[in-house]
């Protein structure tokens, strides 16, 4: 009896963490543990190393002017038994997202795939819009005008995954690419 109401009080005191701010990581990520909690609350659960996404990048226009748009594919693996947040969430929850860390680039647009709606009573009352699987969200970058020879930019992706019943630390993923400019 003893040993149960120590194993009670340790997740207890597990429910207390929450979901933190961005850990800076450029590629894959850290450590476990599960409990029922949402978003925004102070703390953090410890980290599996499953717990993140594998992230990448493909040049669809290898060739461009300057100033003028290439398109890029950034290509999200969210392990099984995890999902990410679409851009739509809202509320507290961390969704995907994409920005320039560095590069030639003017502009740099992506075109979020719709997510599915799903219930994870664990998090939240009502349904929720992510990502599960591999999900590949088009980008569309405009070069500088100044931009001359091979140039090479860098993406930085945000992800942060989440079971039914937790919701681990974000990750920031960097992803280079290379776009030659006649």
């Amino acid at each position: 009896m003893k040993g149960i109401l120590c194993s009670i009080a340790a997740l207890s005191l597990l429910a207390i963490a929450g979901c933190g701010g961005a850990k800076k990581e450029s590629a894959e990520s850290s450590n476990a543990s599960t409990s029922s909690l949402q978003p925004g609350q102070p703390g953090q659960p410890d980290q599996p190393a499953e717990a993140d996404a594998k992230v990448s990048v493909e040049v669809l226009t290898p060739e461009v002017k300057a100033g003028a748009k290439a398109q890029v594919v950034v290509r999200v693996e969210v392990p099984e038994g995890f999902h990410a947040y679409t851009p739509e969430v809202g509320g507290s929850y961390r969704p995907l997202r994409i920005d320039l860390k560095e590069g030639p680039v003017d502009m740099l647009k992506p075109d979020f795939p719709k997510g599915e709606m799903k219930q994870f009573p664990g998090l939240s009352s009502e349904p929720l819009p992510v990502y599960e699987g591999t999900v590949d969200i088009p980008v569309e970058v405009t070069l500088s005008k100044d931009a001359k020879g091979e140039v090479t930019a860098t993406l930085t992706v945000e992800t942060q995954l989440c079971t039914d019943a937790v919701c681990y630390q974000p990750n920031l993923h960097d992803v280079t690419f290379t776009v030659k400019v006649n």
